[in-house]
């Protein structure tokens, strides 16, 4: 067994890859492209879901400053990337649900000197990684700060709601 199906082959017990999609594994192998995809989650943030679980959200530490977002559509069996971004979240509750927030590195033009600059604002976005709207430049991580007004108070407005590790915003 090389180390590309290694802990993929849905006929093992159990693998964390597998795991993280929060159901049994399937009865028939799945596409060649997710099994290569869902090997490297190992390497990548925790994935995240859409509730009906047609699509995957991977970000993978591809840049040195960035990540890039991996928007895998279980159903057709694409994959399609969004470069920049650090994190996904996907919007659990709401009118908006299954869209999703993610952090994006971007480039913006200085007043001061007329140099571009980076930042990584929060956005709010389709489920296939399009931007909705930009929401704050509040310092976000994953690693558990949630001392985020601005999103918090997005989230209130459009009725949504993101998980954290483990909590729920707003």
């Amino acid at each position: 067994e090389d180390r590309a199906t290694q802990g993929c082959d849905p006929s093992a017990d159990s693998s964390p890859e597998w795991m993280a999609a929060a159901r049994p594994p399937p009865a028939t192998p799945p596409p060649d492209h997710l099994r290569m995809i869902v090997f490297l989650s190992r390497r990548w943030g925790p994935p995240q879901l859409s509730h009906d679980e047609s699509v995957l959200y991977l970000v993978s530490p591809v840049y040195a400053t960035s990540g890039s977002l991996a928007v895998v559509s279980l159903t057709p069996g694409s994959t399609t990337f969004v470069p920049g971004v650090d994190f996904v979240y996907v919007i659990e509750t709401g009118p908006h649900r299954d869209e999703i927030i993610y952090q994006r590195r971007i480039y913006r033009k200085s007043p001061a000197d007329g140099l571009n600059y980076p930042a990584y604002p929060l956005m709010h976005a389709h489920p296939d990684g399009r931007p909705i709207s930009e929401i704050s430049d509040e310092d976000f991580t994953v690693a558990g700060n949630d001392d985020v007004p601005i999103l918090r108070n997005y989230l209130r407005k459009i009725q949504g709601t993101i998980t954290v590790d483990g909590r729920k915003l707003p």
